[in-house]
């Protein structure tokens, strides 16, 4: 197989996140360390009828990261009627424009020899509450089928009439990740010519907080600050986000922009070694053989690596595993200097759709030749052993020529790793 048929090149990009309806704007906002957190108003939370008994609950936080203009949509651009528009869940009709959004950015137009898949994964915990069992046969099937997430592959390759293969994909938080990997090998195979990759968690209606809780998983200062002395925890979020694959080759052959190269990545699960305290913890073997598999799959050296977009969820159980696993395999392969980050303090934790997120933060990252700076983060949590590792956490925008390569984690509940160059 020769270089430019293993390669795979990232040619659109599109994202709606918290704070953000456009890869411009978390540009800025990865530069300026700003993060999308708002506190919800005590008028608002009486507003949407939450009880007084769980906004007096001490451990509800009233803070979310929601995405804006849920509602908006553009049925008639897509032929639907307003009553099947009504029946598809927010995620699915999210996810349906910026699919569109990263084929145009892309410069892909839909063609009869042109066979163009889609692999998508998407935050399934609103499903028990569509209505399944409405009283009215008009509405459960439309309903049920516009929010299932088996569907919302195919419903994107139905409104923009792609051939190629259309698969939904879930591994908790790992998902787009393991998407990736998988639209990857289907590209090398030439199971398809462009794939688009991606996942969507947005609620039908704004989350208005949380209840906090899980000491050191979920945050209760209402921050999510990875690698930090202060990290306690992260915080789910709202986002949306695709990426427009193919193979290198036919992008030079078409004249696709090309706006990075994935060059190797690996997937595996933890199983259950002997460093693995419970099904949800983080095991550093098993993520220690994704970070090898994938440099081994891209056939290059730790040392030739500027950065790491990083799990990084701000957890005091995740974080350090995390960074023992890269300088342990970094340090190990010559690797100096290399940023670390985690775009989940700006936007905080897509869920399934995470990985696409730090994907998409890298590919800007290279394409700027800028480290973008590591937002809520004043001190390093003493526990990562940062002096002693090949990484720093940049606190401003660092220009540099030799930002040439970087690399992406994702870990999900279960055990389920990836790892992207």
């Amino acid at each position: 197989m020769t270089r430019l048929n293993h390669d795979v090149a990232v040619i659109g990009m599109a994202v709606h996140a918290p704070g953000a309806g456009s890869l411009e704007q978390l540009w800025l906002n990865l530069l300026a360390r700003r993060d999308a957190f708002t506190h919800t108003s005590d008028d608002e939370l009486s507003a949407r009828v939450l009880s007084w008994a769980k906004r007096k609950d001490l451990r509800y936080r009233s803070i979310s990261a929601n995405i804006e203009d849920r509602q908006r949509f553009d049925a008639e651009a897509f032929g639907w009627s307003a009553f099947e528009a009504e029946q598809v869940a927010a995620s699915h009709r999210h996810f349906l424009e910026i699919s569109l959004q990263a084929l145009q950015d892309g410069a892909v137009v839909s063609s009869p020899d042109l066979r163009i898949g889609v692999v998508t994964s998407v935050d399934a915990s609103h499903f028990d509450q569509l209505s399944a069992f409405d009283a009215d046969p008009r509405v459960r099937i439309p309903r049920r089928v516009g929010g299932a997430p088996d569907f919302m592959a195919a419903r994107v390759a139905h409104a923009l009439d792609l051939k190629g293969p259309s698969l939904t994909l879930l591994s908790a938080c790992s998902s787009t990740l393991a998407g990736a990997h998988l639209a990857c090998q289907t590209l090398r195979e030439g199971g398809s010519d462009v794939m688009l990759l991606g996942g969507s968690a947005v609620s039908d209606s704004p989350r208005l907080g949380y209840l906090g809780g899980l000491d050191g998983m979920i945050s209760q200062r209402g921050q999510v600050r990875p690698f930090d002395a202060g990290a306690d925890g992260t915080i789910f979020d709202e986002a949306v986000a695709a990426l427009a694959l193919c193979r290198l080759s036919t992008a030079l052959e078409k004249g696709y922009p090309v706006r990075a190269i994935i060059a190797g990545s690996a997937v595996g699960n933890d199983g259950d070694p002997e460093d693995k305290a419970s099904f949800v913890a983080p095991s550093v073997s098993g993520q220690m053989e994704v970070l090898e598999g994938a440099l081994e799959n891209a056939k290059v050296e730790a040392s030739a690596i500027s950065m790491v977009e990083a799990h990084g969820t701000g957890t005091l159980l995740g974080d350090p595993i995390e960074v023992e696993v890269l300088s342990t395999v970094y340090g190990r392969q010559g690797a100096t200097d290399v940023g670390l980050g985690s775009i989940k303090a700006n936007v905080g934790h897509g869920g399934p759709v995470a990985g696409a997120l730090s994907l998409i933060k890298a590919c800007l990252a290279l394409e700027k030749g800028v480290l973008p700076p590591q937002a809520n983060f004043q001190s390093p949590n003493p526990r990562l052993h940062l002096d002693d590792s090949p990484f720093h956490i940049p606190t401003r925008p660092i220009p540099r020529q030799d930002l040439n390569m970087a690399s992406v984690s994702g870990f999900g509940f279960g055990g389920s790793n990836a790892h992207f160059i």
